[in-house]
């Protein structure tokens, strides 16, 4: 389910133009279709109960009557409001029955890189001290703790070196090599990334499982591509049709 292009004749040529040039057609585009999508997915009566509750909590509202009351402070419908809670939920909804079906192909090709690691890390910047502290380290002399919190130069000082969970492939290509090929427990040599001479033990993997949460974090990146193409493809037709309509115009002139 897209966007009708007929739903975007509120767009004149000189607001086409300007949301281009500022790069908020896209965008605008995106909460359309979104809008569009979400507008037209019904709520069961325990689900709009559900929104309720949560809402009266949050807002401390003890009663119909004093729910009424604060719609009106807010200038709000009961509708409108539960249009506006529920789209994130609805939208979680759409992703999962349109994409459940691409969800574990997905998943194998994303794993790598979903993939956890926590590790203990110091940086310093002098060579020698980094071999010092690995052998004071590996000696048992000190626990890495300790020394990270004394010695490290990086924010990972104030947490006694402790790093993660995190994904090995949002980390420095070279520190993903290193901790990828690393066993958990074994210190490695210290080694130079930049300025900074690192000291790395693996304390655990944690493999990405395609749990119910995964599943939907899988669905939902799916959905974003699939938006991004609708959106890229609405943008270009209107692109073209503004484009036309405004050789017509200057032809007219």
């Amino acid at each position: 389910m897209g966007i009708n292009m007929d739903e975007l004749n509120i767009l004149n040529r000189e607001i086409v133009d300007l949301l281009a040039e500022e790069d908020m057609l896209g965008p605008l585009i995106s909460k359309l279709v979104i809008n569009n999508i979400t507008d037209n997915i019904p709520l069961e009566d325990e689900e709009i109960n559900n929104f309720k509750r949560k809402l009266f909590s949050q807002e401390n509202i003890e009663d119909d009557k004093h729910f009424q009351s604060w719609l009106i402070k807010k200038n709000l419908t009961e509708d409108k409001l539960l249009l506006k809670v529920s789209r994130p939920f609805k939208l979680n909804k759409y992703c999962l029955d349109q994409f459940s079906s691409r969800v574990h192909a997905h998943f194998l090709t994303r794993k790598a890189k979903l993939d956890q690691v926590i590790y203990s890390l110091l940086r310093v910047s002098d060579q020698f001290i980094a071999k010092e502290l690995y052998l004071r380290i590996l000696g048992n002399e000190e626990s890495f703790s300790s020394l990270a919190e004394k010695f490290s130069e990086g924010n990972e000082k104030e947490v006694q070196g402790i790093v993660g969970p995190v994904p090995i492939e949002k980390s420095h290509p070279e520190l993903a090599r290193v901790l990828k090929s690393s066993t958990p427990g074994v210190l490695n040599q210290p080694f130079q990334i930049g300025d900074f001479w690192l000291i790395v033990r693996v304390e655990s993997f944690k493999e990405a499982t395609l749990d119910p949460a995964m599943e939907l974090q899988m669905a939902k990146e799916l959905f974003e591509q699939w938006l991004n193409e609708e959106c890229t493809q609405v943008v270009k037709n209107l692109l073209a049709k503004n484009s036309v309509n405004s050789n017509i115009h200057e032809d007219k002139n």
